[in-house]
């Protein structure tokens, strides 16, 4: 890996670690202000946000959701400006969930997002 991947991949790596933390002042300084995330349509919190306002509020959409003290990041890959990683834990409702988030950077800050899950379905299934 060039200097570049690295450094990507561990500001990656730290960006998981303080969010999971749930040191949000942390994770939101690794963002580019403009920063736009996609999350699935077919989540409860799917669409597009766009600004660390945004971002903050999908964090908070997101833990209604995910039970973020079981994520665990598997790896990370970058080519230096995007980066791949792999996480699997577990929903609220302890169903397993696996998803690869792919981050592009600019300006030394994380601009892009765009979320891939994997088999989404106990999100989607009725409760009752």
């Amino acid at each position: 890996m060039t200097d570049n991947n690295v450094v990507t991949v561990e500001a990656v790596r730290e960006l998981y670690a303080a969010a999971l933390a749930l040191d949000t002042e942390k994770a939101l300084s690794y963002l580019h202000p403009d920063i736009v995330v996609r999350e699935p349509s077919c989540l409860p919190y799917g669409g597009v946000y766009r600004g660390i306002d945004e971002f903050a509020q999908l964090l908070t959409a997101m833990m209604a959701v995910i039970d973020l003290s079981t994520i665990r990041v598997g790896s990370v890959m970058s080519d230096g400006t995007t980066a791949l990683a792999k996480l699997e834990g577990a929903l609220c409702s302890g169903d397993a969930v696996e998803l690869v988030e792919a981050w592009t950077m600019r300006d030394g800050l994380f601009a892009t997002c765009q979320v891939f899950w994997f088999g989404p379905s106990p999100v989607l299934a009725p409760r009752g």
